[in-house]
């Protein structure tokens, strides 16, 4: 039996039971989660005040009454809540945040030091990243959300056991944890593709000095002919923006889908893990006419009536929160649940420095770039490199004959004829390979040749697309 919504006071402890008439609560995996109870004529529950609500799942966490009101004779009232988190929202960044890049722990705590409040407290941050951070008199929750965005394998939690109740960052599942069959959980299924969103070709200011070469091709190109979309680049620098360049292409380069599903949790009657949905659960959906399962973050869970149905549920399914929905139970529409912005903003090393790069480049974190060189600051000790030189790390490739097998930082010589995993159109040439890492769990690739530059990159032991770099002369 699903426990009755608790009302709990500052402390957290229990005032007194609410026995709804009804009740309804949307997750999400990015902040706000909402909820809506219907209450008896005559009942209510004060203005701001805190519940604790419950699913088929068990403690859905603390929710705080946005709009309550109360009904007398035979008119019941409506009270709708936000996730306790909103409270955070309540208080906002004072003043401008320079942009700089810090890790994604760092850039945390930074706009959480203006939370002045005494109900949260920060956790863990379980995710290595790095992230560029600015901002100007936003609230805290919303920017706490915008650089866990940048993050896309980054999911909030929230732990209401202790006090003040804690929020932590966790990496989002990587391996399959709950299925959906058809003649078991699931009765009909219905997948729509669509080009909404689909590009093959992104245009970014910076990617090239002649503003004509200006962007990059997706190796889907050819399949789908070419759809171009631009994107504003002038905050970023070079390597920014070719690192930005590659994340929208890998996004965007195939068709999204729209999945809907009539289905039910069956685990609280199979007690089988892999029947239950839960925010952050890597899905597998199984339909005999797709050769391949169709694999996706659970991203929201609609609950939409907790009492009278309680197995019965909408899902939002995407692995980057704009690739597909797929509705359980429910025919209505699900709102696909995104910023619409850029995923990923990460600073990258600066490995070849000349005069031409200074108008690209700012001062950020203890670097100075001039037009003559640039100064690298720290334990009281400059690192003068004038323009034109260059700090690397050569390779030895003698043993080397797979490009996947290059994942320690540096560079290398090498010619890409004989390689194995090369760019498909790379030229049989003297090359030279680039490998740079992003926190823990990223790799870059970039191939350098006479009359083009090939990116690609490696997330969570998986190599993404070679894509190519148009009009870029090495």
């Amino acid at each position: 039996m699903i426990p009755y919504p608790r009302l709990i006071d500052d402390d957290g402890n229990e005032v007194r039971r609410i026995r709804p008439l009804s009740v309804s609560i949307d997750e999400q995996i990015v902040p706000l989660s909402t909820a809506e109870m219907t209450l008896f004529p005559g009942d209510s529950v004060p203005f701001r005040s805190y519940v604790e609500m419950y699913t088929a799942n068990g403690s859905a966490g603390y929710f705080r009454a946005k709009t309550p009101s109360i009904g007398y004779g035979e008119v019941s009232n409506v009270v709708q809540l936000e996730h306790a988190i909103c409270e955070v929202g309540d208080y906002i960044v004072k003043g401008e945040i320079e942009q700089q890049t810090l890790s994604l722990e760092d850039a945390l705590l930074t706009v959480f030091s203006h939370y002045s409040g005494s109900k949260w407290q920060m956790g863990t941050v379980d995710v290595t990243a790095d992230v560029v951070i600015s901002g100007n008199y936003s609230n805290v929750l919303q920017m706490m959300n915008s650089l866990i965005a940048l993050v896309p394998s980054a999911m909030l939690t929230f732990d209401f056991t202790t006090t003040p109740w804690t929020w932590n960052v966790r990496e989002r599942e990587q391996t399959v944890s709950a299925e959906g069959r058809l003649s078991r959980n699931i009765a009909s299924v219905t997948i729509q593709k669509n080009d909404n969103e689909l590009c093959t070709r992104v245009w970014l200011t910076g990617l090239s000095d002649d503003p004509l070469e200006s962007y990059m091709d997706a190796e889907t190109i050819e399949q789908y002919g070419i759809i171009e979309k631009a994107l504003d680049g002038s905050d970023y620098t070079y390597e920014q923006a070719v690192v930005i360049a590659t994340s929208y292409l890998e996004k965007h380069q195939h068709p999204s889908y729209s999945v809907s599903i009539n289905g039910i949790d069956l685990s609280s009657i199979t007690g089988e893990s892999l029947d239950q949905f839960e925010i952050g659960k890597l899905y597998r959906l199984i339909v005999p006419s797709e050769t391949e399962p169709i694999e996706e973050t659970i991203v929201g869970i609609s609950w939409g009536d907790v009492y009278g149905n309680p197995n019965l549920v909408s899902i939002t399914l995407s692995e980057e929160e704009e690739q597909s929905t797929a509705s359980i139970l429910q025919s209505q529409s699900t709102e696909i649940y995104g910023n619409g912005g850029l995923k990923e903003k990460v600073n990258r090393d600066i490995s070849d420095v000349s005069s031409a790069l200074a108008n690209r480049y700012s001062k950020q974190a203890g670097t100075d770039i001039t037009s003559t060189g640039i100064d690298l600051h720290g334990s009281n000790k400059t690192l003068k490199v004038r323009a034109g030189a260059r700090l690397v790390v050569t390779r030895n490739t003698t043993s080397i004959t797979d490009f996947n097998a290059m994942t320690d930082e540096g560079f290398y010589a090498l010619n890409p004829s004989a390689m194995s995993n090369k760019p498909s159109d790379a030229e049989s040439a003297d090359s030279e390979l680039e490998v740079s890492s992003i926190g823990s769990n990223v790799i870059v690739q970039k191939l350098y040749q006479a009359s083009a530059m090939y990116i690609r990159r490696r997330t969570s032991a998986t190599w993404g697309s070679w894509y190519k770099h148009a009009g870029t002369a090495v």
